[in-house]
């Protein structure tokens, strides 16, 4: 699942954006996995003038943290081992932009 919500004025610019997959489980050496992914980002210019935009983007806006569930071998019931928890972070990034014609 993907999602835009966007703004395109005259000086401004923003876009935010959600990706989502769902949870799934696939097989692997000795159970399955579960790995429910989705976050937020953010992206937007300013023209400040008519040659130069002060751009930007927040990737991973909200901080969600990635992690996968294996179940135990032992008992089968239980699914919620965790195997993997990773933690990106959020990524910010700000730069000009200039035209010349």
């Amino acid at each position: 699942f993907n999602g835009q919500l966007y703004y395109d004025g005259p000086d401004l610019q923003v876009r935010l954006a959600y990706r989502y997959a769902s949870g799934y489980s696939r097989r692997f050496s000795r159970g399955y996995q579960y790995q429910p992914q989705g976050q937020w980002d953010l992206n937007g210019s300013y023209q400040l003038t008519p040659n130069v935009s002060l751009i930007g983007t927040v990737t991973n806006l909200l901080g969600t943290e990635q992690y996968r569930l294996t179940e135990d071998s032992r008992d089968l019931s239980n699914n919620q081992i965790l195997q993997y928890h990773g933690y990106q972070g959020r990524n910010f990034a700000i730069g000009l932009r200039a035209t010349f014609k």
